[in-house]
């Protein structure tokens, strides 16, 4: 039996949980360190901490590291976005018994934000780890640039036990029925544009996630607020329930796909995505619904909202890709064991 550590925050469900329960359903033994309880007492301490990768609970997020594998001796080490992570460290764990050590993050290092202490030393750490996984395709050459002695393209992954066709109750389409939803987080990129042409567009739209109501004023959205976050079931409710579901691409973390798109298809809704040279090698025109503008988007949402029989062909396509090509937790978890 294969023997994994993860150390990550264990923040999100479907970041270090979900890959550590592919990886029990592979039938790997896995430890896990949760790091940012290190990083406490109290939210302002863990902030900044956690923000200028300085402090006690740096330090000893480094010792627990050292110690995890030396009591376990894992055969790989996963470091999920552990900026904490020192290349001292990751020597020290080699000698008390870790066979190998894979960095990974699913944020951009080398994008807009690479300059924040965060990301500086995060990087630091590349040449110490025996491999490197990228979240997106752009950061395979810039890993191999900083130092790194090997890089694998990691994508995200949708989790089969959450992201899947759910039974809709009647108050279930009252509170998330519509014609296109959106559930993320807002920044200032294209979506701002975009989300006020399909409000604007006359279609019924509804949004839920984060830092909208910052950028709600002289937007079209401004009437919804409060705009709320949803999780677990309540995401995948409101993904079933609306006629399509749009993408958008993060412009900070310079995405070309991103979690979303193998959400979406899971769970069986049709979707409307940037159309991207890399999401078009992973979906053909038959299985989303591509745009390039605000205008084709709203286009293809009213083909998608006024045609049932597109919109379901679009949808089963989707789905059957997503799960034909292996885009869930447990896929993404016999990758990192083929590492081994």
């Amino acid at each position: 039996m294969s023997k994994v550590l993860v150390a990550g925050d264990f923040a999100w469900d479907m970041y270090e949980p979900a890959i550590c329960r592919g990886l029990r359903a592979e039938g790997a033994e896995v430890i896990e360190l949760h790091a940012h309880r290190f990083f406490g007492p109290g939210s302002l301490l863990r902030r900044a901490q956690s923000k200028l990768v300085f402090g006690p609970g740096v330090a000893l997020a480094n010792a627990a590291f050292v110690a995890q594998c030396a009591l376990h001796k894992p055969d790989l080490v996963l470091a999920w976005r552990a900026p904490w992570l020192s290349p001292q460290t990751m020597l020290l764990a080699r000698m008390a018994g870790a066979k190998k050590i894979a960095l990974y993050c699913n944020d951009d290092p080398f994008g807009p934000d690479r300059d924040l202490p965060i990301w500086r030393a995060w990087r630091e750490g590349i040449p110490a780890a025996d491999v490197v996984l990228a979240y997106r395709t752009q950061n395979l050459a810039e890993l191999t640039a900083a130092g790194a002695r090997a890089v694998k393209l990691f994508r995200s992954s949708y989790d089969a036990d959450v992201h899947r066709p759910l039974a809709l109750t009647d108050a279930d389409r009252a509170r998330f029925g519509c014609d296109v939803v959106f559930v993320g987080h807002c920044e200032d990129d294209s979506r701002l544009a975009l989300m006020d042409a399909l409000l604007l567009s006359g279609l019924s739209v509804r949004i839920f996630g984060t830092d909208w109501e910052r950028h709600a004023r002289g937007h079209a959205w401004d009437k919804l607020v409060p705009i709320l976050p949803l999780r677990g079931d309540d995401y995948v409710r409101a993904l079933c329930a609306a006629k399509a579901a749009v993408v958008f691409l993060s412009a900070r973390n310079r995405d070309t796909y991103t979690r979303r798109c193998f959400e979406i298809p899971a769970c069986g809704t049709a979707m409307l995505a940037p159309r991207t040279e890399d999401l078009r090698t992973l979906f053909g025109e038959d299985e989303a619904l591509f745009w390039s503008s605000a205008d084709e988007l709203v286009s293809q949402a009213r083909r998608a909202c006024s045609d049932d029989a597109l919109r379901a062909r679009v949808a089963e396509a989707g789905r059957k890709r997503v799960l034909a090509d292996g885009h869930d937790a447990r896929a993404r978890a016999r990758e990192l064991l083929a590492l081994i």
